[in-house]
């Protein structure tokens, strides 16, 4: 038995604009953001270790939500549009990892349910009580109804406003790695 790691890369590939002026990335609510997830798996692991011991994993899926930076334990919910424009809470992408291969699987029509707190620009600049949200992406493996994270990735700090943007360019997450043994 051996206990690899998953590959895993997260690409937030439209709906985020870096801002200069905010040092951070800026996400208009009202528009969607996407992501595009990379996961490589070696070998075809069969169970995960929990605190009971070897557990067979039943699926692997991906699952997505915000959290504000000055309190990481406040989780804000993502939304999906669906194709009649009302938004739903994002329900987790159940993922298929063929062994030896990378799987990838885009999630788009995304938003956050909130916006962040003190957007308001103070003369001008920035209002430095500016709050911010963190985007995370994380692999689960599921077995007997519990969930166990496998990766995740932490995007870096974001603005989410009210009001609209035109400009979207490439957000690449910060990896925040949970460690967790896949078993084959």
């Amino acid at each position: 038995m051996f206990s690899p790691m998953p590959t895993y890369r997260v690409d937030a590939d439209k709906g985020f604009n870096f801002s200069l002026a905010d040092d951070a990335f800026v996400c208009q609510k009202k528009n969607h953001f996407q992501v595009t997830v990379y996961v490589g798996m070696l070998g075809d692991p069969k169970y995960i270790k929990t605190n009971e011991g070897l557990q067979p994993i039943d699926c692997f899926y991906l699952k997505l939500h915000g959290v504000k930076v000055e309190a990481m334990n406040q989780s804000i919910s993502v939304e999906q549009s669906q194709s009649d424009r009302s938004k739903r809470p994002f329900k987790p992408v159940l993922v298929t990892l063929p062994p030896e291969q990378v799987t990838k699987v885009t999630v788009g029509r995304l938003h956050f349910s909130e916006t962040t707190a003190n957007n308001m620009r103070k003369k001008g600049k920035p209002n430095p009580d500016q709050r911010y949200f963190m985007l995370v992406v994380a692999l689960h493996a599921q077995s007997h109804s519990q969930s166990y994270t496998v990766a995740a990735h932490v995007s870096e700090r974001i603005i989410v406003r009210v009001t609209s943007g035109h400009v979207c360019f490439l957000l690449t997450a910060i990896i925040s790695r949970v460690n967790v043994k896949l078993f084959y």
